[in-house]
């Protein structure tokens, strides 16, 4: 599985001032709970994966039943960024 992440043009997308990268992300601080649209830490990429700039990420039935936190795969790990689909390009 690739790690993916968006690095808004300008706004995170190098570090600055010595910090980590970010990306805009829908992010989930409680199950059941409207996400946080905000800055979100890019992801690392692990050994066989690939990390992909994401043009477009919707938000489709499956992200919406693990964020419910009832879903059949159990709980996502709080915080939780919802993306079972993208569109994008390796980095």
């Amino acid at each position: 599985m690739a790690a993916m992440a968006e690095a808004g043009a300008g706004q995170g997308s190098g570090q600055r001032g010595g910090g980590s990268r970010t990306m805009r992300a829908a992010v989930l601080h409680g199950h059941g709970q409207p996400p946080e649209y905000g800055r979100h830490p890019v992801p690392r990429r692990a050994a066989g994966q690939a990390l992909i700039r994401v043009s477009a990420a919707p938000v489709n039935p499956l992200d919406l039943l693990l964020a419910s936190g009832t879903s059949y795969f159990g709980a996502p790990t709080l915080p939780y960024v919802p993306g079972t689909q993208g569109v994008g390009a390796p980095k």
